[in-house]
């Protein structure tokens, strides 16, 4: 099943370095989303904070929620759209599969529902 012709590959060219570089951007911005997230919560409302009658925010911030969805919208698109040029890209068996991209395009699009959802109750 081996392949014993020539490989006329010469190298790296734009397209293997925009899927490289668009990959570590997907995973930036999807760190940057958890960043967001963390502002965006409501707060625990914890035994403690009632006793000191500290406000406690029991909302989603809309600022920091609609800057999440809107990033994280944008991060599930950018890796769909490499995993789609890596796809058209890789002919050949050997070539990589970006696990990575398939797993980040998993998890964006699956909290990007949820969070659109959870904010949109509240």
């Amino acid at each position: 099943m081996g392949w014993d012709g020539v490989d006329r590959r010469e190298g790296v060219d734009w397209r293997i370095r925009f899927l490289r570089v668009s990959a570590v951007l997907s995973w930036l911005l999807y760190i940057a989303c958890l960043v967001l997230f963390h502002y965006a919560r409501p707060e625990f409302n914890s035994g403690v904070a009632r006793y000191y009658g500290h406000r406690v925010r029991l909302h989603w911030d809309p600022y920091y929620s609609d800057l999440l969805i809107y990033l994280i919208w944008l991060c599930c698109g950018l890796s769909l759209l490499s995993l789609l040029a890596g796809y058209h890209r890789s002919r050949r068996y050997g070539d990589n599969r970006r696990y990575n991209l398939i797993l980040l395009a998993s998890v964006t699009l699956a909290s990007s529902i949820l969070f659109t959802y959870q904010i949109l109750l509240s």
